[in-house]
């Protein structure tokens, strides 16, 4: 998402993790001290929540407390900068579906908490702010042999959903949005819609769990509504 946020905004600066390592509360406040920034795209994360389940200290330290040391550096040297977080459906229970801005959170497993936890950080910050909400994928090969038939989502590939980021900047919107594809799907026809995964074969979360007894419990239906934004966005146009 980010090389294609790139791509529309060529003169943005896209500091490495070796030039803003969000675990570093010095490095943070020394990088927006020096750039004061005018917008501010939060993207780094720690996102599989297989691993955030195991690793709980790092997915903390860099989905809470770089967002929270973030948010400092800027309410202290670029307090006027509009500050957008890349959020999650998965802060949602995914028993029910077609999540819109207001419905509850209830996150599912730990990757999840800390992503909500990120919203509550911006939420009560000084800053102007924008959470956007969506599910995207990058425009290549589907990277698992198998997808679920039974897990759901209002995609978009990244190219898609970083065209949407944009509009969100150009208009300043503020507060909870949630950027959603016009068609809830399935990750197997998300897959079969990836270049070059016609081999991509389907797979029901049971068999997985059979396959994985020990597996972290996800998120089932990550499908978003909005009531907040002007549009659907449509994954094959």
């Amino acid at each position: 998402l980010g090389r294609e946020l790139t791509k529309l905004i060529p003169n943005a600066l896209t500091p490495s993790h070796q030039e803003l390592d969000v675990s570093n509360e010095r490095n943070i406040y020394k990088y927006i001290q020096e750039n004061l920034p005018d917008v501010v795209i939060h993207l780094a994360a720690f996102v599989s929540p297989a691993k955030c389940e195991i690793e709980k200290e790092k997915a903390w330290v860099t989905n809470v407390s770089g967002t929270k040391y973030l948010v400092e550096a800027c309410e202290k040297f670029a307090p006027e900068c509009y500050f957008l977080l890349i959020s999650t459906p998965c802060v949602f229970s995914g028993k029910e579906g077609n999540y819109h801005e207001n419905s509850l959170p209830y996150p599912e497993n730990f990757y999840s908490v800390t992503k909500f936890v990120q919203e509550i950080i911006i939420q009560q910050s000084k800053l102007r702010f924008c959470i956007m909400r969506g599910n995207f994928v990058s425009f290549e090969k589907y990277p698992y042999p198998k997808a679920f038939t039974d897990r759901w989502g209002t995609y978009l590939f990244a190219h898609q959903l970083a065209r949407a980021i944009l509009d969100v900047i150009i208009v300043r919107a503020t507060g909870i949005i949630h950027l959603v594809g016009n068609k809830k799907i399935s990750m197997y026809e998300l897959a079969k819609k990836c270049p070059n995964s016609e081999n991509t074969q389907p797979m029901t979360c049971e068999e997985f769990y059979k396959e994985n007894p020990n597996a972290v419990k996800v998120t089932k239906d990550m499908s978003l509504i909005t009531k907040k934004w002007y549009k659907e966005y449509d994954i094959d146009g």
